[in-house]
Protein backbone atom coordinates (compact mmCIF):
# COMPACT_ATOMS: atom_id res chain seq x y z
CA UNK A 1 0.00 0.00 0.00
CA UNK A 2 1.78 3.53 -1.06
CA UNK A 3 0.05 4.70 2.10
CA UNK A 4 1.51 3.44 5.59
CA UNK A 5 -1.41 2.57 7.59
CA UNK A 6 0.29 5.32 10.60
CA UNK A 7 -0.49 8.13 7.51
CA UNK A 8 -4.19 7.08 7.69
CA UNK A 9 -6.12 10.78 9.10
CA UNK A 10 -9.55 9.57 8.96
CA UNK A 11 -11.41 6.31 11.10
CA UNK A 12 -14.39 6.03 8.97
CA UNK A 13 -15.45 7.40 5.79
CA UNK A 14 -19.10 6.93 3.72
CA UNK A 15 -18.52 6.40 0.21
CA UNK A 16 -20.84 6.04 -2.81
CA UNK A 17 -24.16 7.77 -3.84
CA UNK A 18 -27.12 8.15 -0.71
CA UNK A 19 -30.58 6.58 -2.42
CA UNK A 20 -33.09 5.90 -0.31
CA UNK A 21 -34.41 2.98 -2.11
CA UNK A 22 -31.31 1.40 -3.25
CA UNK A 23 -28.83 1.65 -0.56
CA UNK A 24 -29.94 1.67 3.14
CA UNK A 25 -26.31 1.90 4.51
CA UNK A 26 -25.73 4.72 3.27
CA UNK A 27 -29.02 6.20 3.85
CA UNK A 28 -28.89 5.51 7.58
CA UNK A 29 -24.99 6.99 7.97
CA UNK A 30 -25.74 9.96 5.49
CA UNK A 31 -28.67 10.61 7.95
CA UNK A 32 -26.39 10.61 10.96
CA UNK A 33 -24.03 12.51 10.02
CA UNK A 34 -26.64 15.42 9.18
CA UNK A 35 -27.64 15.39 13.13
CA UNK A 36 -24.19 14.62 14.29
CA UNK A 37 -25.27 10.95 15.33
CA UNK A 38 -22.08 9.42 14.18
CA UNK A 39 -18.23 10.15 13.43
CA UNK A 40 -18.28 8.67 10.55
CA UNK A 41 -17.36 11.40 7.53
CA UNK A 42 -18.76 12.09 4.36
CA UNK A 43 -17.16 11.99 1.24
CA UNK A 44 -17.58 15.70 -0.85
CA UNK A 45 -19.12 15.49 -3.77
CA UNK A 46 -16.66 17.23 -6.31
CA UNK A 47 -18.20 20.61 -7.90
CA UNK A 48 -20.25 20.12 -11.36
CA UNK A 49 -18.13 19.57 -14.65
CA UNK A 50 -18.49 22.43 -16.78
CA UNK A 51 -17.50 21.81 -20.11
CA UNK A 52 -14.87 24.73 -21.88
CA UNK A 53 -17.21 24.59 -25.19
CA UNK A 54 -20.74 23.56 -25.45
CA UNK A 55 -21.54 20.24 -24.99
CA UNK A 56 -22.38 19.42 -28.41
CA UNK A 57 -18.95 20.89 -29.36
CA UNK A 58 -17.32 19.25 -26.36
CA UNK A 59 -18.85 15.71 -27.66
CA UNK A 60 -18.80 16.10 -31.49
CA UNK A 61 -14.96 16.81 -30.93
CA UNK A 62 -13.72 13.69 -29.42
CA UNK A 63 -10.66 11.86 -30.48
CA UNK A 64 -11.10 8.40 -32.37
CA UNK A 65 -8.18 6.98 -29.35
CA UNK A 66 -8.49 8.06 -26.11
CA UNK A 67 -5.44 9.78 -24.56
CA UNK A 68 -5.66 9.90 -21.14
CA UNK A 69 -3.31 13.04 -20.38
CA UNK A 70 -5.15 15.02 -22.98
CA UNK A 71 -5.84 18.70 -21.44
CA UNK A 72 -9.96 17.56 -22.10
CA UNK A 73 -9.60 15.10 -19.31
CA UNK A 74 -8.70 17.19 -16.63
CA UNK A 75 -11.61 17.51 -14.66
CA UNK A 76 -11.94 13.78 -14.52
CA UNK A 77 -8.36 13.11 -13.61
CA UNK A 78 -8.73 15.70 -11.09
CA UNK A 79 -11.89 13.95 -9.60
CA UNK A 80 -10.37 10.53 -9.26
CA UNK A 81 -7.40 11.52 -7.56
CA UNK A 82 -9.16 13.18 -4.99
CA UNK A 83 -11.44 10.14 -4.44
CA UNK A 84 -8.14 7.55 -4.60
CA UNK A 85 -6.51 10.21 -1.71
CA UNK A 86 -9.75 9.79 0.21
CA UNK A 87 -9.98 6.21 0.03
CA UNK A 88 -6.31 5.90 0.97
CA UNK A 89 -6.60 8.20 4.02
CA UNK A 90 -9.36 6.64 5.47
CA UNK A 91 -8.76 3.35 7.67
CA UNK A 92 -12.63 1.96 7.10
CA UNK A 93 -14.84 2.64 3.99
CA UNK A 94 -18.40 2.51 4.65
CA UNK A 95 -21.48 1.91 2.12
CA UNK A 96 -23.28 -1.14 0.70
CA UNK A 97 -23.72 -3.52 -1.95
CA UNK A 98 -27.50 -2.27 -2.27
CA UNK A 99 -30.50 -4.23 -2.03
CA UNK A 100 -29.45 -6.20 -4.62
CA UNK A 101 -26.50 -7.52 -2.63
CA UNK A 102 -24.40 -7.31 -5.30
CA UNK A 103 -20.51 -7.04 -5.42
CA UNK A 104 -20.48 -3.87 -7.47
CA UNK A 105 -17.26 -1.50 -7.94
CA UNK A 106 -17.40 -0.36 -4.97
CA UNK A 107 -16.14 -3.26 -3.30
CA UNK A 108 -12.22 -3.18 -5.14
CA UNK A 109 -12.22 0.10 -4.61
CA UNK A 110 -11.57 0.39 -1.39
CA UNK A 111 -9.41 -3.05 -1.63
CA UNK A 112 -7.35 -1.55 -4.09
CA UNK A 113 -7.02 1.52 -1.39
CA UNK A 114 -6.31 -0.08 1.48
CA UNK A 115 -9.46 0.84 3.07
CA UNK A 116 -11.44 -2.04 5.06
CA UNK A 117 -14.96 -2.61 3.92
CA UNK A 118 -17.56 -1.88 6.13
CA UNK A 119 -20.76 -3.35 4.56
CA UNK A 120 -23.34 -6.27 4.03
CA UNK A 121 -21.95 -8.94 2.71
CA UNK A 122 -23.39 -9.72 -0.96
CA UNK A 123 -23.63 -12.80 -2.88
CA UNK A 124 -20.22 -12.62 -4.76
CA UNK A 125 -17.04 -13.23 -3.54
CA UNK A 126 -18.62 -13.68 -0.37
CA UNK A 127 -16.67 -17.04 0.56
CA UNK A 128 -13.51 -14.37 0.57
CA UNK A 129 -15.89 -11.44 1.93
CA UNK A 130 -16.62 -13.23 4.96
CA UNK A 131 -13.63 -12.49 7.93
CA UNK A 132 -12.46 -9.75 5.44
CA UNK A 133 -14.82 -7.05 5.85
CA UNK A 134 -16.45 -5.29 8.93
CA UNK A 135 -19.91 -6.96 8.43
CA UNK A 136 -22.78 -5.03 8.56
CA UNK A 137 -26.66 -5.81 8.04
CA UNK A 138 -28.38 -3.65 5.24
CA UNK A 139 -30.84 -2.48 7.69
CA UNK A 140 -28.57 -2.03 11.14
CA UNK A 141 -29.94 1.13 13.06
CA UNK A 142 -26.94 3.80 13.23
CA UNK A 143 -26.07 2.86 16.81
CA UNK A 144 -25.42 -0.67 15.88
CA UNK A 145 -23.04 0.71 12.69
CA UNK A 146 -21.85 2.59 15.08
CA UNK A 147 -20.31 0.04 17.90
CA UNK A 148 -19.74 -2.27 15.09
CA UNK A 149 -17.07 0.35 13.39
CA UNK A 150 -15.76 1.45 16.98
CA UNK A 151 -15.04 -2.39 18.06
CA UNK A 152 -13.28 -2.88 14.93
CA UNK A 153 -10.93 0.24 15.17
CA UNK A 154 -9.83 -1.21 18.44
CA UNK A 155 -8.09 -3.21 16.98
CA UNK A 156 -5.73 -2.23 14.53
CA UNK A 157 -3.72 -5.45 13.88
CA UNK A 158 -6.68 -6.75 12.57
CA UNK A 159 -7.81 -4.03 10.28
CA UNK A 160 -4.26 -4.10 8.59
CA UNK A 161 -4.72 -7.80 7.71
CA UNK A 162 -7.90 -7.31 6.76
CA UNK A 163 -6.66 -4.29 4.19
CA UNK A 164 -3.45 -6.27 3.40
CA UNK A 165 -6.01 -9.82 2.93
CA UNK A 166 -8.27 -7.64 0.38
CA UNK A 167 -5.84 -5.32 -1.64
CA UNK A 168 -3.89 -9.11 -2.81
CA UNK A 169 -7.22 -10.41 -3.72
CA UNK A 170 -8.37 -7.25 -5.35
CA UNK A 171 -5.42 -7.36 -7.33
CA UNK A 172 -5.73 -10.68 -7.92
CA UNK A 173 -9.38 -10.87 -9.19
CA UNK A 174 -10.81 -7.67 -9.57
CA UNK A 175 -9.21 -5.22 -12.04
CA UNK A 176 -10.02 -4.10 -15.50
CA UNK A 177 -7.48 -6.54 -16.98
CA UNK A 178 -8.66 -9.57 -15.08
CA UNK A 179 -12.27 -8.50 -16.30
CA UNK A 180 -11.45 -8.23 -19.60
CA UNK A 181 -10.02 -11.87 -19.84
CA UNK A 182 -13.07 -12.59 -18.34
CA UNK A 183 -15.29 -11.34 -21.08
CA UNK A 184 -12.51 -12.55 -23.78
CA UNK A 185 -13.06 -16.00 -22.40
CA UNK A 186 -17.02 -15.94 -22.27
CA UNK A 187 -16.98 -14.64 -25.78
CA UNK A 188 -14.38 -17.23 -27.23
CA UNK A 189 -17.12 -19.59 -25.59
CA UNK A 190 -19.80 -18.72 -27.52
CA UNK A 191 -18.49 -18.54 -30.56
CA UNK A 192 -17.90 -22.55 -30.24
CA UNK A 193 -21.41 -23.00 -29.15
CA UNK A 194 -21.31 -23.22 -25.52
CA UNK A 195 -24.40 -21.91 -23.87
CA UNK A 196 -24.60 -21.70 -19.97
CA UNK A 197 -23.63 -20.29 -17.01
CA UNK A 198 -19.94 -19.67 -15.28
CA UNK A 199 -19.42 -18.73 -11.98
CA UNK A 200 -15.33 -17.82 -11.70
CA UNK A 201 -15.74 -16.82 -7.96
CA UNK A 202 -18.28 -19.00 -6.65
CA UNK A 203 -22.11 -17.27 -6.04
CA UNK A 204 -24.65 -17.64 -3.27
CA UNK A 205 -28.54 -17.93 -4.40
CA UNK A 206 -31.15 -16.37 -2.58
CA UNK A 207 -33.84 -14.63 -2.82
CA UNK A 208 -33.33 -10.45 -3.44
CA UNK A 209 -35.19 -7.88 -3.21
CA UNK A 210 -34.78 -5.20 -6.18
CA UNK A 211 -35.26 -1.64 -7.08
CA UNK A 212 -38.09 -0.60 -4.35
CA UNK A 213 -39.74 1.77 -6.83
CA UNK A 214 -39.49 0.08 -9.67
CA UNK A 215 -43.21 -1.07 -10.70
CA UNK A 216 -42.04 -3.76 -12.62
CA UNK A 217 -39.66 -5.20 -10.02
CA UNK A 218 -41.62 -8.87 -9.71
CA UNK A 219 -40.35 -9.65 -13.38
CA UNK A 220 -36.87 -10.70 -11.74
CA UNK A 221 -38.02 -12.10 -8.86
CA UNK A 222 -38.16 -16.13 -8.96
CA UNK A 223 -42.24 -17.62 -8.44
CA UNK A 224 -40.46 -19.35 -5.31
CA UNK A 225 -39.79 -16.26 -3.97
CA UNK A 226 -42.56 -14.32 -4.43
CA UNK A 227 -43.98 -15.43 -0.64
CA UNK A 228 -46.80 -13.39 0.90
CA UNK A 229 -44.42 -11.89 3.49
CA UNK A 230 -42.11 -11.01 0.70
CA UNK A 231 -41.48 -7.38 1.93
CA UNK A 232 -39.98 -8.95 5.21
CA UNK A 233 -38.43 -11.31 3.63
CA UNK A 234 -35.77 -10.46 0.91
CA UNK A 235 -32.37 -10.44 2.11
CA UNK A 236 -33.45 -13.64 4.50
CA UNK A 237 -33.57 -17.07 4.48
CA UNK A 238 -31.48 -19.95 3.30
CA UNK A 239 -28.25 -18.94 1.59
CA UNK A 240 -27.29 -21.67 -1.34
CA UNK A 241 -23.64 -21.41 -2.67
CA UNK A 242 -22.52 -22.33 -5.79
CA UNK A 243 -19.38 -23.33 -5.94
CA UNK A 244 -17.03 -22.01 -8.81
CA UNK A 245 -17.03 -23.57 -11.98
CA UNK A 246 -19.53 -24.27 -15.21
CA UNK A 247 -23.09 -25.00 -15.38
CA UNK A 248 -26.20 -25.88 -17.49
CA UNK A 249 -24.05 -26.36 -20.58
CA UNK A 250 -26.42 -27.17 -23.34
CA UNK A 251 -23.45 -26.69 -26.12
CA UNK A 252 -20.49 -28.81 -26.45
CA UNK A 253 -18.93 -29.58 -23.51
CA UNK A 254 -16.00 -27.03 -22.12
CA UNK A 255 -12.43 -27.38 -22.61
Amino acid sequence: MKNKWEEKSVDALLIGKVDAGYYPIRLTVSEAIKHGRTQIKELRAPPPFVTPISTARFLSSRPETLDWNASRHNFQRTILRSFAHSLRSAKVCVFDGSIEEKAIRKFSQPMLSGCVITSNLVTEHDSFLKGNIIQLDLYDNIETINAKISAALVDEHELQRKASACLAYARQYLTGIKELDLLIDLSQRYRKGQRGYVFPYGFTARCRRYHQTDDGELQFVPSWCRSSDRAGGFGRGDRTFIQPGEYHWTGPDPP
